[in-house]
């Protein structure tokens, strides 16, 4: 090192006559410096290579030890003195924080592509059932409207409506879920035989269109600590395939 500036000093944390007279490998973490001198005397000895600009990411070594990704550029210089190295070296590490950064946001949404994807399909398979039935309530109501039976069309129409509002709730709880992502504070105790029941009554008109009955039968245990959200989805899958399977 026959000549070097106020950053050089900076990046790598040695004074000027710190760096002065010094073999350049000593800016080189102890894995590069063997191979980096052999390429060094080739650069030197080749007549071609004399007149290229050599441009190289590697990672230079700081006085306290650290390596600092470096963008190295290499230019050949000739003067009455003889021939010269010129390295530009630029420290790179706020670049490679910055591509860390945008490759771990990258995954990220393409994890969360993949995540909205699937909740997606499993919110549409739960809404299925429930609004079937509420659809089928409605058009009783509308034949019972026909008939004249009134006090039918009250009870279906009651019927809609507690279900309507059952299922919106439904749906801020599954939002929910998905933010909170399972985390166990939504956690509580939940009676399964009530669950079922209301489960039950959402898929009421499927069952009835399928000749299929529902029958309870809970031994030693009546309630789970679990997610009453995720409970329900993974009975209501369980029971819309075995009525349609």
């Amino acid at each position: 090192i026959i000549l070097t500036n106020v950053q050089a000093c900076r990046v790598f944390g040695y004074t000027r006559d710190e760096l002065l007279y010094q073999p350049i490998e000593m800016l080189l973490p102890e894995r590069f410096r063997r191979r980096h001198s052999v390429l060094r005397t080739s650069y030197n000895s080749d007549p071609i290579a004399r007149q290229m600009a050599v441009e190289r990411e590697l990672f230079g070594l700081h006085k306290d030890g650290r390596e600092i990704p470096v963008e190295i550029g290499l230019t050949p210089i000739s003067s009455h003195d003889g021939h010269f190295i010129m390295a530009t070296i630029i420290d790179i590490t706020e670049r490679k924080r910055s591509e860390a950064r945008i490759r771990a946001q990258n995954e990220q949404l393409l994890r969360l592509n993949e995540e909205l994807i699937q909740f997606a399909y499993s919110a549409s398979h739960d809404l299925k059932a429930p609004l079937a039935t509420i659809q089928g309530l409605l058009s009783f109501a509308l034949q019972d409207i026909d008939k004249g039976d009134f006090d039918e069309v009250i009870m279906n129409l009651r019927r809609a409506h507690d279900m309507a509002t059952e299922l919106a709730k439904r749906v801020e709880d599954v939002l929910g879920l998905a933010k909170a992502d399972q985390m166990e504070e939504s956690w509580q105790r939940v009676n399964i035989a009530e669950t079922l029941s209301r489960i039950k009554d959402r898929f009421a008109q499927q069952m009835s269109e399928h000749d299929v009955t529902l029958q309870v039968e809970l031994h030693d245990v009546d309630s789970l600590y679990t997610n009453p959200t995720r409970f329900t989805q993974i009975m209501e899958n369980l029971i819309d395939n075995s009525i349609r399977y």
